[in-house]
């Protein structure tokens, strides 16, 4: 709740400064992406949780909005929406007949903000530059049959803390009408995120979920 309040400040503050600069310009888009995480399977000494040994990335294409502030040519302040979820699983192992299983799934999603440079030139590609921080809600979605195994109820419970992450990533405008332009973006997320686990109530264990990932975007934006 408190990082929605923060991305409805972010925003007032955003649109309040678009007015009060008469130079300033505000744009609205939709932005559409697809993720990878850089470490999403583990050895069989070293497993995230338990017999966890990966982490599925579960793509949503659905097109997210995001604001930006240009400031004259080569700055702007931007702001958005993201979420992102990862399936947790444990890879059968060798004995004949067996399959793999899940505990449930990483639910990660929140407000953005960036401040991004841009190279203007005569062309109608305009590439930029940004660095960005992010500020996630994180749950974790219990599969029941691990939650409440052996049909004791919460008998399994994972509680995943909120997490701040940061971004570097690199983009491209490219100019479609005077007001409308095509956004491609490539970034690079640096998040963990940290977990307690409970067993029958009392903690059992300790866990860390690196979720650093690059996320491959493309949108449209208008300006107002």
């Amino acid at each position: 709740m408190k990082r929605l309040i923060t991305m409805a400040l972010m925003a007032i503050a955003t649109v309040a400064m678009a007015n009060d600069h008469g130079d300033a310009i505000l744009e609205i888009g939709l932005r559409s992406s697809y993720f990878q995480l850089h470490d999403s399977t583990r050895g069989p000494d070293n497993h995230f949780l338990g017999s966890l040994d990966e982490l599925i990335e579960k793509q949503n294409y659905v097109p997210l909005p995001f604001v930006n502030i240009r400031f004259g040519k080569y700055w702007a302040l931007g702001l958005g929406y993201e979420e992102m979820r990862a399936r947790t699983w444990s890879r059968p192992d060798s004995v004949d007949g067996e399959i793999g299983h899940s505990d449930g799934t990483i639910e990660v999603s929140g407000p953005w903000i960036s401040i991004q440079c841009y190279y203007p030139n005569r062309s109608r590609y305009t590439p930029f530059a940004e660095a960005g921080l992010l500020l996630y809600n994180a749950h974790f979605d219990h599969l029941d049959a691990w939650r409440n195994a052996r049909g004791d109820v919460n008998s399994h419970i994972l509680d995943i803390d909120d997490e701040n992450g940061y971004r570097l990533g690199l983009g491209c405008d490219i100019t479609l009408t005077e007001d409308w332009s095509l956004v491609v973006t490539v970034e690079r997320t640096y998040l963990e995120v940290d977990a307690t686990y409970y067993l029958y109530g009392d903690v059992a264990d300790e866990v860390v979920f690196p979720l650093d990932n690059t996320r491959y975007g493309i949108g449209v934006k208008g300006r107002l």
